[in-house]
């Protein structure tokens, strides 16, 4: 009784912290989203009416900054549960199946050129949605801080497999990759105008919690000026099938 007791409440005080802190990154980082649209919709207000120029720049604002409002709020409720609350499922998962799938669904929707390697299934153990929005991020990354084609690669050794996102970016120092997990760190902004680069700094964080969860782990290697290189490890499935 008194461990069940000790458990209780090390899991009170865990969601406690988590929504302290669920509430100050929200009030800190949503501020800002919701500072611009008020911005723009006072202006709109004011002139939308008048010059189209101002009303076509308003809008597209209002709704760059809603759909970045939208999918911070998400990460953030994601980030404020516990793991244990994240009704993992882990299964036999065909990676070559999935990463072909999620790369033509994010080739579609953001009208990039992302290409991935089919050497044919790899089966590994993982939570199929998670593991796919785990992607996501790292795809999303990429192409923040890129140009340029984005390459999906698959290979599986030994006991494990990797999915490598590789893009020819910006890249990044060797300091920066010691911090790019932390929550709201962002890379250089001087570095990043250029390319209109934007995010609320949780991406990372959340993609290495999910990682945790689903039992992979995530490598970073990259070059400044040459590009980055995002490898989600996985172990392999015993039996190369799905489940029956």
């Amino acid at each position: 009784m008194g461990q069940t007791f000790n458990r209780m409440m090390d899991l009170l005080e865990s969601n406690f912290e988590r929504q302290e802190r669920f509430v100050s990154d929200a009030s800190h980082e949503l501020k800002t989203p919701l500072t611009i649209i008020e911005s723009y919709a006072s202006l709109l207000q004011r002139r939308g009416k008048e010059r189209p120029e101002v009303f076509d720049e308003a809008v597209e604002a209002i709704l760059s900054e809603s759909v970045r409002m939208r999918e911070m709020t998400e990460q953030l409720l994601l980030l404020a549960k516990q793991p244990e609350q994240w009704n993992v499922q882990l299964e036999r998962v065909d990676i070559t199946r999935l990463a072909t799938d999620s790369t033509r669904a994010f080739r579609e929707a953001y009208h990039r050129e992302v290409r991935c390697e089919d050497p044919g299934p790899i089966w590994a153990i993982s939570d199929e949605s998670k593991l796919k929005q785990l992607l996501f991020i790292l795809l999303d990354n990429a192409r923040k801080y890129s140009e340029d084609a984005i390459e999906v690669r698959l290979e599986a050794k030994g006991q494990e497999c990797r999915i490598r996102i590789v893009d020819t970016g910006i890249g990044m120092r060797e300091d920066e990759l010691e911090k790019v997990f932390d929550r709201f760190y962002r890379v250089d902004p001087a570095r990043t105008r250029s390319l209109g680069a934007s995010g609320s700094g949780l991406g990372l964080s959340l993609a290495k919690e999910l990682a945790g969860a689903v039992g992979a782990r995530i490598e970073l290697t990259s070059t400044e000026g040459e590009g980055t290189e995002a490898s989600i490890i996985l172990p392999l499935s015993v039996q190369n099938g799905p489940l029956s």
